[in-house]
């Protein structure tokens, strides 16, 4: 309710009686839109003892109010505003928003048309949505997640947790973090090494703001995971690109660029490349940890789904192996348990981590301290592990079904590689398609292509786009691969 103490303020020389007084600034505060149609109005007593006057002359102002049909009298619950506004407004008003339109600002980021095809607001219960490869929310081990909620109902020092200021995470969680990726990709860290954030965006985005400064040179893939991208423009950065290929990243490029100009940093996602779900070579690799250690530049790895492989063991990561603390390694925890989870981490050396949560402080002064103590208790008791094992093998038979009937009824149509894991297909379209009339086409039948893509005509990924299989039934893949078969042939 607004502070009516502050809006209405009486004046007894003038000659306009007290009542009237009240009752045309509540007028005029309507139609300033600061008291809204359906608003509550303070009871008469209580507006009298706000504005130090008699009740009987608040009664008299809304007396008067309800005979301009201002307001109304709702039986035992006091007045309101009207829905339906006076005559002597039009029925059609709208209170002015005080926030007017302003031209003189900055774009917060470089305008990327290709961001905007991917935001959508609402989409019908009954259509259906192929997402850039995000987990199944219907999987998510909500009675795990409940279980933990009641456990940690009374525990005192989640609660006095609360109170202290954010130094990169619950502890809990940091120690278990720390324990989860030892023994899950070798990295031999402690809970001095971890942060953790709302989600791998945002490790990413503090890594980047971190080092990255304003015409610093930096190096990503072409095509790129575009939020990475859109990071490092944010910082002003010089983006330098590299090619991709079937072994990844083409680290010859890069070894170029590297002898030609002073890189600050490089982002990649070695094991499952975003957006082309390639896996890079060991060969690759190899290379690219001496690139490091000869040019001394930062990498930020992204290991957005390390943990859904469906054929061969996952590759341990780069920074499992020696890089002098160059490597930034990030990764989602909302990939593992559900999308509606917004939460991942960052590892590095205790110094860049220092400095990453004086950082994380100025945009997040608390992190999602209950639900760290959640996680962080799923993965102490195995439930998480547990989770991870259930649907690596329903993804996996996800996989395997929508490759199969890509290409049994579209295989002239359009060309992928099954990747080695991860939650989605890289898939490019047959020249004589258009992707983006694809899309639109696909919209109109009630199938909603939602993931990364590429439209460079000069770049071999190019006509291609990143389709989610993960969050789809098999009935739903069915569904998809038949409004496919409708919109393509």
């Amino acid at each position: 309710m607004p502070p009516f103490y502050h809006l209405i303020v009486t004046d007894r020389h003038l000659k306009v009686p007290i009542a009237r007084q009240i009752s045309n600034q509540i007028v005029n505060l309507i139609r300033d839109g600061v008291i809204v149609p359906g608003a509550a109005l303070p009871a008469t007593r209580s507006l009298a003892d706000l504005i130090k006057t008699n009740r009987k002359t608040v009664v008299r102002a809304y007396d008067d109010l309800l005979s301009q049909d201002w307001i109304e009298a709702l039986p035992r619950r006091g007045y309101r505003v009207k829905q339906d506004l006076p005559v002597l407004k039009p029925r059609s008003f709208q209170p002015p928003n005080k926030f007017a339109a302003v031209t003189e600002i900055p774009p917060a980021v470089a305008a990327n048309e290709d961001i905007y095809a991917l935001i959508r607001t609402t989409v019908p219960e009954h259509e259906i949505i192929v997402n850039d490869g995000m987990p199944d929310h219907r999987l998510t081990p909500v009675h795990d997640m409940l279980r933990e909620l009641r456990r940690q109902a009374d525990n005192i020092s989640l609660a006095r947790s609360m109170y202290y200021l954010d130094d990169g995470g619950a502890p809990t969680l940091k120690a278990a973090t720390a324990s989860f990726i030892n023994s899950s990709r070798g990295l031999n860290v402690n809970d001095r090494n971890v942060v953790i954030t709302r989600g791998a965006q945002m490790a990413i985005f503090l890594a980047v703001s971190l080092f990255v400064k304003p015409g610093d040179h930096v190096v990503v893939t072409d095509p790129n995971y575009i939020f990475a991208d859109e990071s490092f423009l944010h910082a002003g950065a010089i983006i330098n690109r590299v090619s991709v290929d079937a072994e990844g990243m083409v680290v010859e490029e890069l070894e170029d660029i590297l002898q030609q100009r002073k890189i600050k940093m490089l982002y990649i996602a070695p094991h499952h490349h975003h957006p082309t779900t390639v896996t890079m070579s060991a060969e690759r690799r190899l290379k690219l940890l001496q690139l490091i250690n000869k040019y001394d530049f930062y990498v930020i790895e992204d290991d957005y789904d390390y943990d859904f492989h469906h054929e061969n063991r996952p590759i341990l990561p780069l920074a499992a192996s020696g890089h002098g603390g160059k490597i930034i390694y990030v990764g989602s925890y909302g990939k593992l348990v559900g999308p509606t989870v917004r939460m991942g981490f960052l590892i590095a050396s205790p110094e860049v981590v220092n400095q990453v949560n004086r950082l994380k402080r100025l945009i997040d002064l608390k992190g999602d301290t209950l639900m760290e103590y959640v996680i962080a208790d799923m993965i102490v008791s195995g439930a998480l592990d547990r989770h991870i094992k259930n649907t690596n093998k329903i993804y996996a038979q996800r996989r395997k079904l929508f490759s199969h009937l890509l290409t049994e009824y579209l295989d002239d149509e359009l060309h992928f590689e099954p990747p080695q894991g991860g939650l989605a297909l890289w898939v490019k379209l047959a020249a004589r398609h258009d992707l983006k009339q694809v899309m639109r086409r696909a919209g109109n039948n009630g199938l909603h292509l939602l993931g990364s893509f590429c439209l460079d005509p000069d770049n071999p990924h190019g006509n291609s786009i990143r389709l989610g299989f993960a969050s789809l039934s098999d009935e739903e893949i069915a569904q998809v691969v038949e409004v496919l078969r409708t919109v393509l042939k």
